[in-house]
């Protein structure tokens, strides 16, 4: 359900309902909003990390349609050592996949968005299921040893009724990426 008009909160025209009493749903809510915010600070949106991910996720589906291919056409004996070699290509790329899903720069990483040639990561999660504090972490460049990091209660950025106030929440944003320059 989305709602069209705009309220005395200040919410965007489609601003879309979220279950107030799951932690879940508004976590998703808030990461799902991330870009337009970032935008609207003057980042755009850098989806290398996204594609790289797509790109293997590919590769891993062609070499298992090649291995069905050469399961149904060949006799194993003759192909064993392709097999073989697909399979390990097949690994050391869910291995990549898994270091980028999992990895201590990349668990967790919402948004990375660029500004005048200046990098910056988003990382954002919420300690359970049960805890309604947003917790961001950004990083600057490469810099991931000194983050800044801040917690939002979630009661801060969204109404009683489950809509995210966009402004109140830029604004904790704009403060977060501002404690960079002090």
């Amino acid at each position: 359900m989305y709602r069209t008009t705009k309220t005395s909160l200040n919410q965007s025209k489609l601003s879309k309902y979220t279950d107030h009493s799951s932690v879940v749903a508004l976590r998703t809510e808030a990461d799902d909003n991330l870009p337009q915010i970032f935008a609207k600070l003057g980042y755009d949106q850098d989806f290398s990390l996204v594609d790289t991910k797509l790109a293997l996720g590919y590769l891993t589906v062609a070499i298992a349609g090649f291995l069905y291919y050469l399961e149904k056409n060949y006799k194993f004996h003759d192909t064993k050592l392709v097999i073989g070699g697909a399979i390990f290509v097949y690994c050391v790329i869910c291995g990549v996949m898994l270091f980028l899903s999992k990895g201590s720069q990349y668990k967790n990483n919402k948004y990375i968005g660029v500004k005048n040639g200046k990098k910056i990561a988003v990382f954002t999660l919420t300690e359970s299921a049960f805890s309604p504090v947003y917790q961001v972490k950004v990083v600057f460049g490469e810099n991931y040893e000194s983050p800044v990091e801040t917690e939002i209660p979630f009661t801060k950025v969204f109404d009683n009724f489950g809509f995210l106030n966009e402004t109140e929440f830029q604004a904790h944003l704009e403060k977060l990426v501002a404690k960079k320059n002090q």
